[in-house]
């Protein structure tokens, strides 16, 4: 698989797991970066994939920015403005 992408609105948590298989474990370095992400020893013949667990925080609009119908927040254009942040699609 080359590229991934997530699609969010703004504001959201989300919990992303990903089982990986791909990871040459005969690479001392490698090896030792997944156990510590793990927090268990993996051994270079351990073929079950590792489950690497993310936590993500979308940040919401802000002052200064409006949201588009499609969940992309956008930088107010000079001279245009909103009064609070948006939770829903708003224009400045």
């Amino acid at each position: 698989m080359s590229g991934m992408g997530l699609v969010t609105g703004p504001g959201n948590d989300l919990n992303v797991n990903l089982t990986v298989y791909g990871i040459d474990l005969k690479v001392p370095s490698n090896r030792e970066y997944l156990s510590e992400q793990l927090g268990r020893d993996v051994s270079p013949d351990d073929k079950n994939g590792y489950l690497l667990n993310m936590d993500m925080k979308v940040r919401g609009c802000v002052l200064g920015e409006g949201l588009r119908e499609s969940g992309a927040c956008y930088e107010c254009p000079a001279g245009f403005y909103l009064l609070q942040a948006p939770v829903v699609p708003e224009l400045c």
